[in-house]
Formats: structure tokens, C-alpha cells, sequence
């Protein structure tokens, strides 16, 4: 029982990393280069990193993670 909830887990966590690529994919080519160069600008308040990821969408925008201290930039 136990191996099928984290079967379930890894399933549910592929699916979601799975649409949000499928998601940054579909934009065009304009709006992708957009994003890239913004992500390459921003510096994290905490550790000022320049690595960042999308981790996720609240309101229509996008939601940015710094890779090293892990906090989302609003």
C-alpha cells in the first residue's frame, strides 16, 4: 500500500513539472526570450543569487524560485 502512495506521489509531482514545461513551450518564441532575459536579470533579496526557476502561475503571472535558498520571489 504504502510503495502505491508514493508511485502515486512521483506520478502526480512528473505530471506537474510535465505541464508547467508544456506550458513555457507553448509560448511564442517572442514571449519565451521575454522570460529568459528577466529571469537572467533578477537577484534573490535573500542570498542575491541569480538563479531562478518557475516553479508555478497565482493570477496570471508567473511564480519565481531562487534554486539556491529556495524562496519565491513574487
Amino acid at each position: 500500500m504504502k510503495l502505491l502512495i508514493v508511485i502515486i506521489c512521483i506520478g502526480i509531482i512528473w505530471w506537474v513539472e510535465y505541464d508547467r514545461n508544456a506550458y513555457i513551450d507553448s509560448l511564442p518564441k517572442e514571449k519565451r526570450d521575454e522570460l529568459i532575459k528577466r529571469q537572467s536579470q533578477m537577484r534573490c533579496s535573500h542570498c542575491l543569487s541569480t538563479d531562478f526557476e518557475v516553479v508555478g502561475m497565482k493570477h496570471n503571472r508567473l511564480l519565481w524560485q531562487c534554486k539556491h535558498c529556495k524562496r519565491i520571489r513574487k
